[in-house]
């Protein structure tokens, strides 16, 4: 589950995404893979890269806090403007060309 949610003492938005057994199994799998992408954007710093701010594990669960961008998602984009051209895909990709290589690093 992902939650907007502001935090108080920081004066800001950010992104919550939570995570658990009760959601995903009794398997390490689930969690082998979210703790993959905690670590590969904790390790990112790019303008067009969300930050990480903190993961912390409550029980079974581990919650990951991000920098929150605010704008439209791609979801509401295509629904409102309808499917996009292949030019104005990429010009809205999540990892633009320039934002690709430290993530491969």
């Amino acid at each position: 589950m992902v939650y907007l949610a502001h935090n108080k003492l920081m004066g800001r938005d950010e992104v919550l995404k939570w995570m658990g057994a009760a959601d995903h199994g009794s398997g390490p799998e689930w969690l082998d893979r979210f703790l993959r992408e905690i670590r590969a954007v904790a390790r990112l710093r790019h303008p067009n890269i969300v930050t990480a701010y903190s993961a912390i594990r409550l029980g079974e669960s581990i919650v990951f806090g991000m920098e929150y961008v605010e704008g439209l998602d791609l979801a509401r984009m295509v629904k409102a403007k309808g499917p996009l051209a292949g030019g104005a895909c990429l010009q809205t990709s999540p990892l633009p060309g320039r934002a690709r290589a430290p993530a491969r690093a």
